[in-house]
């Protein structure tokens, strides 16, 4: 059965007969209506409109009428409508609405009722319509986050930053900080443009400075480091010239800063922001002087991102006294994190300290978390796998479809087949019903007895207690005869492509990200045409790729060409298969660390650390739901002999 007749069986079952009956009749009303109108016949929906006023998704209808004729309403009785209506704005609706409003320039409704917009178009457009119409303190706010980016903004923004320069609002100092943050990012031509703009002839001279120490950094700052570095200026000029250099070359940075240090050192007191800036560079490129230069920065430099940085160089060396150290040196919220409380458990076993680290371990181990699951192998403890549940009574589906309109609505989109207008409210009510722990460990059981596995996933999130679900219905296992045969095909573990497949997409089988991957298994286009070529199958379309049995096919097929590339690791693997194999090959050079879980917690990339993690316990909780057995997660750490060796001889 596929998954849209699956979701129509199910909601089914949550409605009594008469009621469904009934449903379905309104269901057949509403598309009809909604042909209509977009066909533009509005007399034909009024005669019907009376019909489906009880119906949860009558005020989309209502929204399209307006759209239609939108030419009897002023803005004023729109807004009034839309205020009434209470139901997320069509994507499609909201850009018109808006284009109509910053024609008309009524900014009041602009502010009203686009205040929670999150693309940068409708955010520029809002902070026009604040500047126009409150105070210029309230206006900066909006402004400022839009205005310092290191690239062009959406062209929607040119009008806001024009008014903005014209009133004021963004002077020179503004101006001179989007410079450096364009020159960082190698946009010269911007770069220009914004210096073109500055009004005192003195930053333009240190904008042609910073032109000079960008083409010639080395040069120019060793000729003008004692004057420059009294200047707050002049002490941009020299980071971004320090930086550009550590940037190009690690080892050239920090070789030309003891040089300057050992020429002039009282210049590079006031230098300390360069310093930082440096001591990043090599954090993030995991370089052997990496610890040392974080640690010499006073606490007043050392935010939790900061002190993260330390700890994880640390841990790409081993050094385990120096990830003690740079644990102590966190905020206590910080420090108290499952990942730092794990690490710090760790260093105090290998430092000697064995009775503390057992007592933080023992804690840890009752998580189902990555963590925990380290924590439980260390101790030598069960898994605490699986938790008796929320239970929710049947008897009540109706009743709490009923009290939520949005819960309502959310059941007629996906019966209709039209999961993206469910996830548009499902993100209206994690807005409004945020931190209800109550509503959303029930919405979680709802969504998931109507098949609509993603919704059900993230309202276990929303929840709050997400570890506290029975473990079928935080991890679902749709499409499992697809998965099943390309296990057999690969001979890669079924547990593995589910795991793969619920953190890549949360099982929606059309999804496309922001970098163009598509559908279960997240894939480039490109990267499924090298697939499917290599293995002499039809050059795919991107359309194709949201079929459900050739994208599972590729992805997986992939997958296993990463596993044979590296050593059958699947650390390794997954880590190739989110940031790519040739960043892997970097990071075996970069991190020296013999234990696995410590390799991990070194890569550079928030996002791939983070992806491993999550999806070797997907790995083991599926094993569970499959087969009631599970692997160790000590058994999915263990490098190859080869790199055993290679880590020894380091």
């Amino acid at each position: 059965m596929c998954a849209a007749a699956l979701i129509g069986v199910l909601l089914l079952i949550a409605v009594p007969a008469h009621v469904s009956a009934n449903l379905n009749e309104l269901r057949t009303a509403y598309t009809e209506a909604d042909r209509l109108l977009d066909q533009k016949k509005v007399s034909a929906w009024l005669r019907r409109k009376s019909r489906l006023k009880r119906y949860p998704l009558y005020h989309y209808l209502i929204i399209k009428e307006v759209r239609r004729t939108h030419s009897d309403y002023s803005n004023l009785q729109i807004s009034k409508i839309i205020s009434r209506v209470d139901v997320p704005l069509p994507r499609n609706f909201g850009r018109w609405w808006l284009k109509q409003l910053i024609a008309s320039k009524d900014w009041g409704l602009i502010i009203k009722h686009f205040a929670d917009s999150t693309s940068v178009e409708t955010r520029c457009v809002y902070a026009l319509a604040v500047m126009r119409s409150e105070s210029r303190e309230k206006a900066i706010q909006y402004i400022k986050p839009l205005w310092l980016v290191g690239r062009s903004q959406h062209k929607q923004c040119d009008p806001l930053f024009e008014q903005a320069q014209k009133k004021g609002l963004i002077e020179d100092d503004l101006i001179w900080q989007r410079m450096l943050l364009t020159q960082r990012r190698g946009q010269l031509g911007m770069s220009k443009y914004l210096k073109s703009l500055l009004r005192s002839p003195s930053i333009k001279k240190w904008g042609n400075r910073l032109d000079s120490v960008h083409r010639n950094p080395k040069t120019t700052i060793r000729k003008h480091l004692s004057k420059w570095s009294q200047s707050p200026y002049g002490r941009d000029v020299i980071t971004h010239g320090m930086v550009r250099i550590t940037r190009k070359n690690p080892d050239a940075g920090t070789e030309f800063w003891r040089e300057l240090q050992s020429k002039n050192p009282s210049a590079l007191k006031s230098l300390l922001a360069t310093e930082k800036e440096i001591a990043q560079i090599l954090g993030w490129r995991r370089h052997q002087q990496a610890y040392q230069w974080l640690a010499r920065l006073p606490d007043s430099m050392m935010d939790h991102s900061m002190t993260e940085l330390m700890v994880r160089n640390a841990l790409a060396s081993e050094k385990w006294s120096r990830v003690l150290k740079a644990i102590e040196r966190m905020d206590p919220e910080t420090a108290d994190r499952s990942e730092w409380q794990y690490w710090k458990a760790r260093a105090l076993h290998k430092t000697g300290n064995r009775k503390q680290a057992a007592t933080i371990l023992t804690k840890l181990a009752d998580q189902r978390s990555f963590y925990g699951l380290l924590a439980a192998d260390q101790m030598k403890l069960e898994y605490n796998l699986s938790p008796d549940g929320f239970k929710f009574n049947s008897t009540d589906l109706n009743s709490f479809v009923e009290s939520e309109p949005a819960v309502a609505r959310i059941r007629e989109w996906l019966a209709l087949n039209e999961p993206y207008g469910a996830r548009r409210e499902l993100r209206h009510l994690r807005t409004h019903r945020n931190g209800d722990s109550q509503f959303w460990s029930q919405a979680a059981l709802l969504f998931n007895a109507w098949g609509w596995y993603d919704g059900a996933i993230r309202a276990t999130y929303a929840s709050g207690h997400a570890d506290e679900f029975q473990l079928e219905l935080t991890h679902p296992s749709p499409y499992i005869k697809l998965v099943r045969k390309e296990a057999l095909r690969n001979s890669v573990p079924q547990h593995w492509i589910l795991g793969i497949m619920r953190q890549e997409s949360l099982f929606v089988n059309d999804i496309r990200s922001s970098a163009g991957a598509i559908g279960l298994m997240q894939l480039l286009p490109a990267t499924a045409r090298n697939v499917a070529k290599r293995n002499g199958l039809k050059r795919p379309s991107t359309r194709d790729l949201s079929n459900a049995s050739l994208n599972i096919r590729l992805g997986t097929t992939y997958f296993k060409g990463l596993l044979d590339r590296l050593d059958g690791n699947p650390v390794h693997s997954l880590a190739g298969y989110n940031a790519g194999p040739r960043r892997v090959r970097q990071w075996q050079g970069t991190i020296k660390a013999s234990d696995p879980a410590a390799w991990i917690e070194a890569i550079p990339f928030t996002e791939t650390r983070n992806y491993i993690k999550k999806i070797l316990v997907n790995f083991i909780l599926y094993e569970n739901i499959h087969t009631a057995q599970h692997t160790r997660i000590k058994d999915y750490l263990k490098l190859p002999a080869s790199q055993h060796v290679a880590a020894k001889n380091d």
